[in-house]
């Protein structure tokens, strides 16, 4: 199974397809935006939340194993991925 993840501004996409490039799950979370005198942030940890959540689909159509998991990101999803690299990676040792 291959997950496309998407952190756009205001919603985090997740589509999974298997290796013949089938869609298997698209899911999809709104992320609230904070505009302090006209400048754009997000809260890491909601986008974080939100990446978690959208990733709920694709795992209920196939159990991933965490230890073939491999996690690529480029740009503003980089520390992201190393994120939920290093927690499902925890979560396999600790048996869940």
């Amino acid at each position: 199974m291959y997950v496309g993840i998407d952190v756009g501004t205001s919603a985090v996409k997740a589509a999974a397809f298997d290796a013949r490039g089938r869609e298997l799950a698209v899911e999809s979370r709104p992320v609230a935006l904070d505009i302090p005198g006209g400048f754009v942030e997000q809260d890491m940890d909601a986008v974080y939340a939100a990446v978690t959540q959208v990733l709920t689909a694709p795992t209920a159509v196939v159990e991933p194993d965490p230890e073939r998991a491999r996690f690529y990101a480029r740009g503003y999803a980089t520390h992201l991925a190393r994120l939920a690299e290093s927690r499902t990676r925890a979560r396999a040792r600790a048996g869940g």
